[in-house]
């Protein structure tokens, strides 16, 4: 029998979950180089910023794919934590998302995608916090 050493239960479902972590790393590296890049004019024209979207966008389906294989190798209990967790983000992220509309509608402020990605990942993080908690 495995020792339970915190979020995770076993040596593979400790190296799936670090390889979550590098490649959400390497993604929000990747995309904040080439936000940086393309917002000071490193990157220019049309075919250098589909380029660099293009290759964040592959960094991404590599966190994904780190993600998935993540949850494929964890226990039934951290499965639901996620779950409740993305549930959580995704209904934050509509919530803040079609409130900013309104407001902008309304003439109050401009609606940004920024917004409800941020709230998509406090939400995430708080409810996988929340859920830890819960069921530890």
């Amino acid at each position: 029998m495995t020792e339970h050493k915190g979020w995770t239960s076993t040596d593979r479902d400790r190296r799936s979950q670090t390889m979550t972590v590098v490649w959400s790393l390497i993604w929000a590296g990747g995309f904040l180089l080439a936000n940086t890049a393309i917002k000071k004019e490193w990157i220019t024209g049309d075919a250098g910023v589909v380029a660099a979207t293009a290759l964040v966008v592959f960094l991404g389906i590599g966190w994904v794919y780190a993600y998935v294989r993540y949850l494929s190798h964890a226990d039934e209990l951290v499965r639901k934590v996620q779950l409740e967790a993305m549930a959580v983000a995704l209904s934050v992220g509509f919530l803040v998302g079609f409130a900013s509309l309104l407001l902008e509608s309304g003439g109050i402020l401009e609606a940004r995608p920024t917004s409800m990605v941020l709230a998509m990942i406090a939400g995430y993080i708080a409810a996988t916090l929340v859920g830890h908690r819960r069921y530890s």
